[in-house]
């Protein structure tokens, strides 16, 4: 995920690595953190790819490296947003983040992207419900809920939550399109 936050953000422009650093601070939440130690690294790898290249620029009367983006990581760029594949367990944080950057991307690709995170969403209610109906008759009984339910319940509750917001740009998104 830090390699698409990183690329979106060099995707609007040139940045140095602490507001590189930031960004995806900001987007991961008040528990993790993203060291520099982590960042950095990255950065070097990315730009071995050939995705990024630094160049040293004054910047308020300071020599800073500054980031940006090449042909390749832009190409890279639009490869990570389309992926529907890869990470399937943080798909649900992956998809959320690249609703963020959806403007960088044709109408189509938008789209394609939100049918398949709705049809992502269904497939976890699906799995979740038929989770409750065996547990409920083979660890329980039909007349004592379990934790287990209980839980599987909130979680078919919150996917469909998930749903219903993707579906909501999907029409959205079907409406510009007309």
């Amino acid at each position: 995920m830090y390699e698409l936050i990183i690329l979106s953000t060099l995707m609007t422009g040139q940045a140095h690595g602490y507001s590189i650093a930031q960004t995806i601070n900001s987007i991961i939440g008040p528990i993790a953190k993203a060291s520099n130690g982590r960042i950095y690294p990255l950065l070097a790898k990315l730009e071995k790819q050939g995705f990024v290249k630094n160049v040293v620029k004054q910047i308020n009367g300071r020599q800073q490296k500054v980031f940006t983006l090449t042909p390749t990581g832009k190409e890279r760029f639009f490869a990570l947003m389309l992926d529907t594949e890869s990470n399937p367990k943080e798909y649900q944080e992956l998809f959320s983040f690249k609703v963020t950057v959806f403007d960088l991307l044709q109408q189509e690709k938008r789209l394609q992207l939100t049918e398949h995170y709705v049809e992502y969403c269904e497939a976890h209610i699906e799995h979740l419900k038929k989770g409750v109906e065996a547990s409920s008759s083979y660890l329980f009984g039909e007349d004592k809920p379990s934790y287990l339910n209980k839980v599987m319940t909130h979680r078919i509750n919150q996917w469909q939550v998930e749903k219903e917001w993707a579906l909501t740009i999907k029409k959205q998104l079907e409406e510009d399109l007309q």
